[in-house]
Order: C-alpha cells, then sequence, then structure tokens
C-alpha cells in the first residue's frame, strides 16, 4: 500500500522543526517555513495563522504519540510511574527534533513572550498527561496540577536537551528528581487539606447560615 502523502499541515510541522534545529525561534520567519516545506505563502496561510500556531501543532502531534500508546498496563502503578511513563514517552516522540527543542529552550531564555506562550501549550499537554495517569485535571486545581507537572517537566527537558549521552543517565536523574519533588509537593498538600477541614466545613457551615438568614427575616415578616 502507498504511503500517504504528507498534508500541508504536517509539511508546515516538520519545516519549520527542520529551520529551528538551526536558526533561533526569533529569527525564523513564514516565509522561512514556506520555503523549507515547498509551498506558497497563502497555502501555508491556509493552514496556519503564525509559526507559533505551527509549533502548538507540533506539540500537539507529541501529545498524539504520548496519547496513542495503550497505559491499561499502567493502572496498578503509583502515580509516579504512570507520570514517569508518560513523560519518557514524551522525550522518545521529541527525539528526532532533539536538536530543534535545544535551540527552541536557549532561545526561551531571553524571549519573555515566546516563553510565556510555550507555558501554555507545555500547560495544555500536561493536562492530557494527568489524565492519561489518572489523576484529575479539572477545575482550578487541575489547572494547577498541570502547571506545577509543566515546571516539573521543563527542568527535565533543559537537561535532555542538552543530554548527548545516549543511555541519557542525567536526564532520567533529574526526571526521578522532579517526581520525588511532586510526590512530596502532592502529600504535603494533602496533609494541609486534611489538616484546615475543620476550619473549612466551619466556614462553609457559616455561609450557608448566613445565606439563608434573609429568608428566615422574610418568612417571619410574612408571618405577622
Amino acid at each position: 500500500m502507498a504511503q500517504a502523502k504528507p498534508t500541508i499541515h504536517d509539511k508546515a510541522i516538520d519545516a519549520l522543526m527542520t529551520v529551528l534545529a538551526r536558526r533561533d525561534w526569533g529569527e525564523i520567519s513564514l516565509a522561512d517555513v514556506a520555503r523549507e516545506a515547498e509551498v506558497s505563502l497563502a497555502d501555508l496561510r491556509a493552514a496556519y495563522p503564525s509559526t507559533g500556531a505551527i509549533l502548538g501543532a507540533y506539540v500537539k502531534r507529541i501529545d498524539l504519540a504520548v496519547l496513542k500508546d495503550d497505559s491499561s498496563d499502567l493502572a496498578d502503578q503509583p502515580v509516579r510511574e504512570r507520570l514517569f511513563d508518560l513523560l519518557m514517552r514524551r522525550l522518545d516522540a521529541m527525539e528526532p527534533h532533539k536538536a530543534a527543542i535545544r535551540r527552541l529552550r536557549r532561545g526561551l531564555r531571553y524571549d519573555p513572550f515566546a516563553a510565556k506562550a510555550w507555558n501554555q501549550l507545555s500547560v495544555t499537554s500536561h493536562q492530557w498527561t494527568l489524565a492519561a495517569a489518572g489523576v484529575t485535571e479539572t477545575g482550578a486545581l487541575g489547572a494547577t496540577k498541570a502547571q506545577v507537572l509543566a515546571c516539573a517537566f521543563s527542568s527535565v527537558l533543559d537537561a535532555w536537551a542538552e543530554d548527548l549521552d545516549p543511555g541519557h543517565d542525567r536526564t532520567l536523574r533529574i526526571l526521578d528528581e522532579q517526581l520525588g519533588r511532586l510526590e512530596r509537593l502532592a502529600e504535603a498538600a494533602n496533609g494541609l487539606r486534611q489538616l484546615t477541614a475543620p476550619l473549612r466545613a466551619f466556614c462553609c457551615g457559616s455561609s450557608r447560615r448566613d445565606r439563608s438568614a434573609p429568608g428566615e427575616e422574610l418568612s417571619e415578616a410574612n408571618a405577622i
């Protein structure tokens, strides 16, 4: 069976990562990407609105590569082991574009606007990581968890991008350290939640009583 012809979306992603391996993020233009992808600017515009959107599509491609693998064998593993496996899958999926990621990570140190945009992409990705690990990712608490995980993985990604050892010993060590910190943070947060449970229950009870007071006064007034 003939291999499917790459779409313009895929060609643009591959072109961006190829150019990024050679040039800093802030120097890459839409024309550079179109030229590398061998497509017109009009066709590139029809596919993506900006280089940032193309980078976002690359991150989504990595997400899909991580999520498509069966994770059912991780169900009985501790959360730390599940996250370790999922984050290693992410690094493996990015390996072909390691030079581009290395250049991107270096450039983000001097571009706060690009760093902020990258952080948002990372937080979104790690909401899916949490979901795959069986960790609640909804609501404000879920968003906070995803942000914390994104920050932890940022340190791992920096180490991985500069780690030229085939065994990735330094990367594995830092990943283990970061997951250990997350585990301790989760335990501390859970302990704090249990410690403050009586106070939160009292405050919620007081709030409910306050909300019911006007209704009670109205009922008494109607009875007169």
